[in-house]
């Protein structure tokens, strides 16, 4: 019963890591490209402008590049590099999003429409 147990318990992480994932990247479309800065160390991603450092609640270490149009006004996730419209008031307009992978509470902004708020760590 006991090993039982652990198993589900181990189910249960792996399926809300998973799921971390999904918000993480939520506002990406998957026919839609975005050019990707890679960089497998730390003195390379700062070269690139980029942020290394600990990201969300799983404390990954990794780097982001910040976008162009990083705190741009929008109506629609369309309108932004990392395609994530957001808002953490809940109105229109909203910002286009920094980095690709976005933590903490706000909602995806598509066709001038607030969608439904989420949170993502």
């Amino acid at each position: 019963m006991k090993n039982k147990t652990l198993l589900y318990g181990f189910l249960v992480v792996v399926i809300a890591i998973g799921g971390i994932g999904g918000y993480m990247s939520l506002g990406t479309r998957k026919n839609q490209s975005v050019q990707q800065v890679t960089t497998s160390s730390k003195d390379d991603c700062l070269a690139k402008g980029g942020v290394w450092q600990k990201w969300g609640l799983a404390q990954l270490e990794y780097c982001q590049i910040p976008s162009q149009d990083a705190g741009k006004s929008c109506t629609d996730s369309s309108q932004c590099t990392y395609y994530k419209c957001i808002s953490t008031s809940g109105k229109v307009p909203g910002k286009c999003a920094t980095y690709k992978n976005t933590f903490g509470c706000f909602s995806i902004i598509e066709n001038g429409k607030v969608q439904q708020a989420l949170c993502a760590d």
